[in-house]
């Protein structure tokens, strides 16, 4: 099976989590950029680092609406979904 490992990730992972803002929808993408990352460092080293950080978010229509950042996320994304079919 071909290594479908990018060079970058790791830089993606961090700007990501750095421009984030607000949206857990960014948080989730830098959380799997980041469990993957690890995942291949851990396959490649003797010294792993720790698999208690590649816990990520459920998915959008997965998550609890507690927080207002996650009742906006969920607005606009039905918004757009009954706007643009």
């Amino acid at each position: 099976m071909p290594d479908r490992s990018d060079k970058f990730d790791e830089v993606r992972r961090a700007w990501i989590a750095a421009h984030q803002g607000w949206s857990t929808i960014q948080r989730r993408r830098a959380e799997q950029l980041g469990r993957k990352v690890r995942a291949r460092q851990r396959a490649m080293a003797a010294a792993v680092p720790d698999p208690h950080d590649d816990t990520v978010l459920p998915q959008l229509w997965l998550r609890t609406r507690h927080s207002p950042a996650s009742q906006v996320e969920a607005i606009l994304v039905a918004a757009v979904a009954v706007t643009a079919p």
